[in-house]
């Protein structure tokens, strides 16, 4: 298995985090989130993604999605984010989808469709999609399906987890809410631009909550 975690600003910078997460091969990095109130950036994630890259780390940036903010600033706030911070060919980009606020199953589920979309046109890769059962079984995922799914099922054995619509199977399985990563990816999951659910890429994922 390869071994990684989730951190944001909860989790402190590196000399916090790295000693108890232990020998990670990678970790998903919260780099923005655009909410009505406010922009924000993380003011961990430099520290984060230049330890993970000097260390030889696979990396994840993400943001978390406000579905009632615009599609193109949010874009905006997380490609200007990423930019500033670098990436390569080998670093992976995820929507933390797991909010409605307050807006029907349809919008949310086109909004992210199109925040994916922009993304994957700017970055030139595919996009992960991590959420949870109830908020997929809601429909706030519908035709989302083609995004590798990140799913957190920590009722779940590892390996076993409910796959809800519209997908039909899982590339990561988070399953447990606290704790490390273990990520087991096959074929090419741990590439920059990781297989689509067609693929039967399957992972073995436990995770803390970023903030």
């Amino acid at each position: 298995m390869l071994k990684g975690c989730d951190v944001s600003s909860f989790q402190g910078e590196p000399g916090d985090w790295t000693g108890l997460a232990g020998d990670i091969a990678w970790a998903a990095v919260k780099l923005s989130e655009l909410s009505p109130a406010a922009p924000y950036v993380n003011p961990d994630a430099a520290a984060d993604w230049a330890w993970l890259g000097e260390n030889g780390k696979l990396r994840v940036a993400y943001l978390f999605c406000h579905p009632a903010a615009p599609v193109g600033d949010t874009v905006a706030l997380f490609e200007s984010t990423l930019n500033t911070l670098g990436y390569t060919d080998d670093d992976m980009i995820m929507l933390d989808f797991e909010t409605t606020d307050g807006l029907g199953p349809a919008d949310c589920a086109a909004w992210a469709d199109s925040v994916a979309g922009l993304l994957r046109r700017d970055l030139d890769r595919q996009v992960i999609l991590y959420t949870y059962l109830n908020f997929a079984w809601s429909g706030n995922c519908a035709g989302l399906g083609g995004l590798p799914l990140f799913i957190s099922d920590p009722s779940a054995a590892p390996g076993h987890p409910t796959v809800p619509a519209p997908w039909g199977t899982w590339a990561l399985h988070q399953y447990s809410i606290s704790g490390n990563i273990d990520c087991e990816p096959a074929g090419d999951a741990g590439r920059s631009r990781p297989p689509s659910t067609g693929s039967g890429a399957t992972a073995r994922t436990t995770a803390s909550n970023g903030g």
